[in-house]
């Protein structure tokens, strides 16, 4: 890919959220709905300008968690 053809992490996440055999449908997160969602550990400003796994707290598909990190303690 050319850097013309890059999306912005916001572009991705807004295809994300669509239907892929409509794209005019966009799906909805709502109280009660299964979801797949990442948590950070950091804002969002600081996750964007490193697009790193390291700040993925938790990671849920369908409403499961499928990562959970355990920090370590300090020696």
């Amino acid at each position: 890919m050319g850097e013309a053809e890059a999306l912005t992490p916001e572009q991705a996440l807004d295809l994300f959220l669509r239907d892929p055999l409509d794209l005019s449908l966009r799906r909805k997160v709502e109280t009660g709905a299964p979801a797949d969602l990442c948590l950070l550990d950091c804002d969002w400003s600081t996750a964007r300008a490193d697009l790193s796994a390291r700040h993925v707290q938790s990671a849920f598909v369908a409403g499961r968690t499928i990562f959970d990190r355990v920090d370590e303690a300090p020696l």
